[in-house]
């Protein structure tokens, strides 16, 4: 089994102008995110991408990181909606059902899925928990 990254590791292939899945609900890897965005000075118009992520400031929104992150939401949650404004912020309206499609297809190409994951088994087999809704499809893309 290979050794473990540390967050700051793990987000450094993220660069300029990828999309990026974050798994969200209770399943948001917040200490993934806060990496990214302690590394928002080397970036330039990433998209971040996710349904709600609960647990999470969602700091990404804020206005001091406009031309760093522009936020796709698929589901506008509680942290989110005060940081809509239709521009940076931006809400892509579709069932929930038709996501998965959306990534496989391509038309939202997916660049770095951020998830949470379990351990993995014996088998070297992880898990994405309970809140895999849309994820699987991210990883997969």
């Amino acid at each position: 089994m290979g050794r473990a990254a540390s967050a700051t590791e793990a987000v450094s292939c993220i660069r300029s102008n990828h999309r990026v899945f974050v798994q969200g609900g209770v399943a948001t890897p917040t200490v993934l995110v806060d990496a990214l965005v302690e590394q928002s000075e080397r970036l330039q118009d990433c998209e971040i991408m996710h349904l709600h992520t609960e647990g999470q400031e969602a700091l990404y929104a804020n206005p001091e990181y406009e031309n760093k992150f522009e936020v796709a939401n698929l589901f506008l949650g509680a942290n989110m909606r005060r940081k809509f404004d239709g521009d940076r912020v931006d809400y892509l309206p579709c069932f929930l059902s038709e996501i998965p499609a959306l990534f496989r297809s391509g038309r939202r190409k997916i660049d770095v899925a951020m998830v949470h994951l379990s351990s993995p088994d014996a088998h070297g087999l992880c898990s994405l928990g309970t809140s895999v809704d849309v994820a699987r499809a991210a990883v997969q893309s």
